[in-house]
């Protein structure tokens, strides 16, 4: 019988083989971002995509009334935009 932490990885490398999929779609976003609130048991998830041209990261999948795409520039003001800058997580300690 496969543990719980094993599932979380398996299910993991099952996420990233499908975003990495050519056939990835907006529908293919919700399902994902709906498995993830599952996997993390929370209640919402939000997945952020690179606009390049932009230096902003994006996402859809956000489907609540009234919240709308959201966008953030890559810069080290936000969290992700942070990650997506320096590819390191934000560290905790205080200078």
């Amino acid at each position: 019988m496969e543990d719980s932490k094993g599932k979380d990885i398996s299910t993991l490398e099952s996420f990233a083989s499908q975003v990495g999929n050519s056939q990835f779609n907006e529908d293919s976003l919700l399902s994902l971002t709906k498995n993830l609130k599952l996997l993390f048991n929370c209640e919402e998830a939000t997945l952020f995509a690179l606009d390049a041209a932009k230096r902003e990261l994006f996402t859809k999948n956000f489907h609540q009334e009234g919240f709308p795409e959201i966008r953030l520039n890559i810069s080290v003001k936000n969290i992700a935009g942070f990650v997506a800058a320096t590819g390191k997580p934000r560290s905790r300690k205080r200078r």
